[in-house]
């Protein structure tokens, strides 16, 4: 099974993403993404796999115009129903329905890691990107910076089977960074900059980071299907090895982000 496949939300998958995750991490890293990218005043900026359009939405005010494409329309409906001038597009990333040299600033947040065919992605955004454009990615680093999500995937596929532990684990399923730099330098970019962003996360608690993990990714079928007991034992199981993340208000941790910026 592809990430592609394996990270598709729906039901109140969309809604619930949106509630807990874009607060909790995907609102900091869109800030730390934009920063890198510097939209200008001028600017068409073409969002991929814009998910809720928490990027989007951010880039719009410092942009002419933005467009966010993904190709879950249960994403898509989440971002839609918030008020913005942005233009929401369903559409895969490696096979844009738009126009050559169109966009000024290409992003993506937390979705390369994802697609089946990353090079055929640089590739189609190298063509829709005008002249002297440039391209900016936030990409989770791998499991061994994310010891927190490690342990949480093991707990899923451990009490609730092999797949939700795996939708747990494909966001961190990225390349490593040579790869990544030959990504774009093979796509005829000649310069790549990467940059370690760290996004500080709290939740209220270790049951509230397993509810809302749940709750917003793929795994969510599973956990409502598991008997009470049984989320009992791996809440309990997963607070005892997260233990040295616990303080008086709750669980923090940092989650560690590449940064790409490509021109």
């Amino acid at each position: 099974m592809s990430n592609a496949a394996t990270f598709q939300l729906a039901a109140e998958g969309p809604a619930a993403y949106e509630r807990y995750l874009v607060p909790a991490f995907f609102a900091e890293c869109a800030r730390q993404l934009l920063d890198l990218a510097a939209p200008q005043p001028n600017d068409q900026v073409l969002d991929v796999a814009c998910g809720t359009g928490v990027v989007a939405r951010a880039a719009e005010p410092l942009a002419a115009a933005v467009t966010g494409v993904d190709l879950n329309e249960g994403m898509l409906a989440v971002a839609r129903s918030k008020p913005s001038g942005v233009r929401w597009l369903h559409g895969d990333a490696t096979r844009l329905d738009l126009p050559d040299h169109s966009f000024d600033l290409v992003t993506c947040q937390q979705g390369l890691q994802f697609l089946p065919d990353r090079a055929a992605a640089v590739r189609e955004w190298r063509r829709v990107l005008k002249p002297g454009g440039r391209i900016a990615v936030a990409m989770w680093r791998d499991a061994r910076f994310h010891p927190q999500f490690a342990a949480l995937s093991r707990a899923f596929e451990d009490h609730l089977g092999p797949e939700a532990g795996a939708a747990l684990r494909a966001p961190f399923a990225g390349p490593q960074p040579r790869e990544l730099r030959a990504l774009f330098t093979d796509a005829g970019f000649t310069s790549v900059r990467l940059r370690i962003g760290l996004v500080p996360v709290r939740f209220g608690s270790v049951a509230e980071m397993v509810e809302h993990e749940a709750s917003a990714t793929p795994a969510a079928p599973a956990f409502a299907a598991a008997a009470e007991e049984t989320r009992i034992t791996m809440v309990g199981e997963l607070a005892a090895e997260l233990t040295d993340w616990v303080d008086d208000d709750g669980l923090t941790f940092p989650l560690v982000t590449w940064l790409v910026n490509v021109s």
